[in-house]
């Protein structure tokens, strides 16, 4: 999460920024309006992960195959993992990045000076780090009635729900609730940080 954050955060909030600070998006937004210039520019962003993910995926189960013990912990790994358990695995992972970006997303509509951009962003990196801290912190003493309340906190919780699918820690319902839950929180914040982008290109 922290290594592909350190990624994601720079290209997200650069091209942001410069929404407020290029002249080409008063044309762009003539073709296109400005919510769909957003949700192109996140997607984008979002693409690059999947294909990070994925070329980091297929040459680490290159490296496992030609290992025997490797490959023997590769397939004891893929058998732990039942179907539900995978999606959900990937689900909550997707859901991080996309609080990660969305985050520093709002933080770059405000900012008009580039050399302040990467001062400003600072807090998404610390943010991160005090979930991750937090994660270890609480991991194997964890129960489905906090993790309810650790829902206000997003990224923690998904790194806490993504504890409890990897250890089968809890029963599948109340983990398909909560990352339920943790998906509308997503997307009720991605509307609002679309609409602080409309009314920042508007006043531009």
């Amino acid at each position: 999460v922290l290594l592909f954050s350190l990624l994601l955060i720079p290209i997200t909030g650069n091209e942001i920024e410069n929404d407020r600070s290029s002249k080409i998006n008063e044309f762009l937004w003539v073709i296109s309006r400005s919510e769909d210039q957003f949700s192109g520019r996140l997607l984008g962003v979002l693409y690059l992960l999947i294909a990070s993910l994925g070329l980091y995926i297929i040459s680490f189960s290159f490296l496992m195959t030609t290992n025997k013990l490797l490959s023997s912990l590769m397939t004891a790994s893929y058998s732990y993992f039942v179907n539900w358990h995978t999606f959900l695995f990937i689900l909550l992972m997707l859901q991080i990045f996309g609080w990660i970006l969305l985050l520093t997303a709002h933080i770059s509509i405000y900012i008009k000076n580039h050399s302040h951009l990467l001062q400003a962003l600072t807090p998404v990196y610390v943010y991160i780090m005090i979930s991750i801290f937090l994660s270890f912190v609480t991991l194997g003493h964890f129960s489905s009635s906090k993790l309810l309340t650790a829902l206000i906190f997003p990224v923690w919780s998904q790194i806490i729900s993504s504890q409890l699918v990897f250890y089968h820690r809890d029963d599948t319902s109340f983990l398909f609730i909560s990352t339920f839950l943790q998906t509308i929180l997503l997307v009720s914040y991605f509307w609002i940080v679309k609409q602080k982008y409309q009314k920042a290109a508007i006043m531009d």
